[in-house]
C-alpha cells in the first residue's frame, strides 16, 4: 500500500536549474476512495448564470460570542446589486447550476478575495457543476468578476507582485489571467489529470501546477511555455507551496489506489 507524502526540493529558480529531491516525508493512513475527473468538454458562449451566492469573510482574529450573545464579526458577501464583469464560458444547460466553492485566496494588497467553485465526477448520477471563478471585492463587498467554464475550478492563486491570477481546473489545464479585467493570457498544456494546487514562485517569474497525475510542471511566465517538469510516480498530488526565498519547493501527496 502507497502511503501519502511531503515532498521537499531544493529550487534554483533560474529556469533551466537541475533540481533534486532531498527530503521526503511519509506516514501510513487508511485506504480512501478516489476521485476521478472527466476530460475537458469544449465550453461554448452562453448567458450569464443566474442565482445568489454568498460567501462569508472574518477578520483576524474572530470576535467571539460573549455572555450577552455578542455575534462574531463576519462580513457577508452576495451578488445581489453587483456590477460584475461577466465572462461566462459554460455551456447552457449550466447556467443555472449552482456549483460547490472550493478554494478562497486573498489578493497580495489584501484588497479581493478569490474563490473557485465547481465539481463533477465520472461516477453515474454524478452532478456536473460548472466551474466557477469569482473576485470579490473587500471594501465594497460586492462580486468584480465572475469566470465560468465547463470544467469545475480547483486552484487559484495570485502573483506575488499582483499582476497575474491562475486558475487549475479538473480538466487539467492551468490558466494565466488579468487579475483587473478576467481577460485570459495563456492557457498552458494540460496535464494528465486534475490540477490541484498552484503556487507563483517569489518572483512572479514562474508558475507551479501540480496535478493528481504525478507532475509538478513549472511554466516560465514570460514565454507562456514549460520550463522543467518533476515528477512523482503513481502520486497523487495534493498541494504545493514555493518558500518565500525562492529556495524550496515542497509537495504533498495521497496514497494511490
Amino acid at each position: 500500500m502507497r502511503h501519502p507524502k511531503a515532498v521537499l526540493w531544493g529550487v534554483a529558480f533560474a529556469l533551466a536549474a537541475v533540481v533534486s529531491a532531498i527530503l521526503i516525508f511519509s506516514r501510513s493512513r487508511p485506504a480512501s476512495h478516489e476521485m476521478r475527473e472527466e476530460q475537458a468538454v469544449e465550453a461554448q458562449p452562453a448567458g450569464v448564470a443566474a442565482g445568489a451566492r454568498a460567501l462569508r469573510v472574518a477578520p483576524v482574529p474572530i470576535r467571539g460570542r460573549g455572555e450577552a450573545g455578542e455575534a462574531h464579526d463576519v462580513a457577508k458577501f452576495d451578488l445581489a446589486n453587483s456590477q460584475a464583469v461577466i465572462i461566462d464560458k459554460a455551456s447552457p444547460e449550466l447556467q443555472d447550476v449552482p456549483a460547490r466553492q472550493w478554494t478562497a485566496v486573498f489578493s497580495p494588497d489584501a484588497k479581493s478575495l478569490a474563490v473557485t467553485a465547481g465539481w463533477h465526477t465520472a461516477a453515474r448520477n454524478s452532478p456536473w457543476e460548472p466551474g466557477e471563478l469569482l473576485l470579490w471585492d473587500i471594501a465594497t463587498k460586492k462580486l468584480r468578476l465572475l469566470r465560468q467554464q465547463d470544467s469545475p475550478i480547483r486552484a487559484v492563486a495570485f502573483s506575488p507582485d499582483g499582476k497575474f491570477m491562475a486558475t487549475g481546473d479538473f480538466a487539467g489545464f492551468a490558466k494565466l489571467l488579468d487579475p483587473l479585467s478576467g481577460k485570459l493570457l495563456a492557457r498552458f498544456p494540460r496535464h494528465n489529470r486534475i490540477i490541484n494546487s498552484l503556487a507563483f514562485a517569489p518572483d512572479s517569474k514562474g508558475l507551479f501546477s501540480s496535478s493528481y497525475d504525478g507532475t509538478i510542471k513549472l511554466w516560465d511566465i514570460a514565454t507562456k511555455r514549460e520550463a522543467y517538469q518533476f515528477e512523482l510516480p503513481k502520486e497523487q498530488i495534493n498541494s504545493i507551496a514555493v518558500a518565500p526565498d525562492g529556495t524550496r519547493l515542497a509537495a504533498c501527496t495521497r496514497e494511490s489506489l
